[in-house]
């Protein structure tokens, strides 16, 4: 919570000072993401944090609804939005991994 807090206002700054919309570089919201993915699991190990890298990165890409949306959003909230959007969306597909496969 406390790196998607920073991400809004740091992403705003970004935006505003490279005039990009998403800067590439700029990959604190993508952290937001993935420790919301992660955030479900009471003890994650390493093999499923690797595979909640992987699962976080892929619905990152994929930007699954309502990821696209919120990605239009303006400033660091678009930054910030669509990335909690694929981290809520991994944590889901984790939990369910962990339960059923990883039991």
């Amino acid at each position: 919570l406390a790196v998607a807090v920073l991400a809004v206002p740091l992403g705003n700054w970004a935006v505003a000072r490279y005039r990009q919309s998403d800067p590439p570089w700029f990959v604190l919201d993508e952290w937001a993401g993935f420790f919301l993915s992660l955030s479900g699991l009471p003890h994650p190990s390493l093999r499923m944090t690797l595979v909640g890298f992987l699962v976080f990165r892929l619905a990152d890409i994929l930007k699954l609804y309502p990821a696209r949306r919120l990605e239009k959003l303006p400033g660091g909230w678009g930054i910030v939005m669509d990335d909690l959007a694929a981290g809520l969306q991994s944590l889901v597909v984790l939990v369910l991994l962990e339960r059923l496969w990883f039991g």
